[in-house]
């Protein structure tokens, strides 16, 4: 399927237009609208360049999209380097858990953060200074 503009998505208007004019020479503000220029450029091309630049604004909006959803859970991208064993045994541990390697790094970084919150907790209520203080 190739990507469609939804005249009545303002929001993908302005974007698509915007994806556009970054690629092809249009004006910052259209006379007639988003919509309506989007649709006359890409009247302008052969069929098959119109065809493939559609094409790659679909798979552009579905990032974008993509990336929208991430930002409003509060998740950012990393990249890091794991061993080869440090990633067999994330496998095996995701596995395990029916999760995926995302929700089963998370889950491992918040269960040893509380671990650790705790263990300092307890450690403050045993030390000797505090005795010594009181």
């Amino acid at each position: 399927m190739i990507f469609n503009i939804d005249g009545n998505n303002m929001n993908m208007c302005r974007w698509a237009y915007e994806y556009l004019r970054r690629r092809y020479t249009l004006p910052a503000n259209p006379p007639r609208g988003a919509y309506i220029a989007c649709v006359e450029f890409l009247n302008t091309l052969y069929d098959s360049d119109r065809e493939l630049l559609l094409r790659k604004m679909k798979m552009a909006w579905r990032q974008k999209e993509y990336r929208d959803r991430q930002r409003a859970h509060k998740k950012k991208p990393c990249s890091f380097i794991l061993s080869e064993t440090s990633l067999k045994i994330l496998k095996g541990l995701a596995k395990g858990l029916n999760s995926s390697y995302n929700d089963t790094l998370e889950r491992i970084i918040k269960e040893t953060y509380h671990e650790d919150k705790e263990r300092r907790k307890q450690a403050r209520k045993k030390s000797p200074f505090k005795m010594m203080n009181q």
